[in-house]
């Protein structure tokens, strides 16, 4: 298996409008060739997001981030902070 996470910094104003974004690209890419499962979380204690894909293999994920990044509606004043993605394989 193999992780992808993107951690969003959404302005407080925006946490609502990132986090319908982020169930929009869930159910965008539901069905994409290698995707075990997509989840959006929201870090209790901060105006952080939280995706976790998990994939069958590197090259699914590899082969599927495009799917996620050609979503539209993201507003790009949503945010100051430039997403952190980390790609996550077993140790």
């Amino acid at each position: 298996m193999f992780i992808t996470m993107a951690v969003h910094h959404p302005k407080p104003e925006h946490v609502e409008d990132f986090l319908g974004f982020m169930k929009k690209v869930e159910a965008a890419i539901e069905g994409t060739p290698g995707l075990i499962s997509i989840e959006s979380f929201r870090d209790v204690d901060a105006p952080r997001l939280v995706a976790i894909g998990r994939w069958e293999s590197p090259e699914a994920a590899a082969e599927g981030v495009p799917a996620v990044m050609a979503v539209g509606g993201r507003d790009a004043s949503w945010t100051d902070e430039p997403d952190e993605l980390f790609r996550l394989a077993a140790g």
